[in-house]
């Protein structure tokens, strides 16, 4: 009467990884411009730098998350 589908979370690991890894990564690249960059800025400015850190958080969160995800199984419902 019905059908399911074993699957795996991959892809909604991968989501909440990269926007998790985007949120983390923002937050302490804008901390850590304030070490890096100084008062003065320089050719340095925080958001450019915070940029890069949820560049950077957003890649390596999604590609934890879908490593964790590819472990959970889903089960999907196909038929009706």
């Amino acid at each position: 009467e019905r059908l399911w589908v074993r699957g795996r979370s991959t892809g909604r690991g991968a989501v909440i990884g990269g926007t998790v890894g985007f949120l983390l990564g923002v937050l302490s690249f804008a901390a850590l411009s304030e070490v890096v960059c100084g008062e003065d800025g320089g050719s340095c400015t925080g958001l450019g730098f915070s940029a890069l850190g949820g560049l950077v958080g957003g890649v390596a969160g999604g590609a934890a998350g879908a490593g964790v995800g590819a472990l959970v199984p889903r089960w999907r419902l196909r038929f009706p």
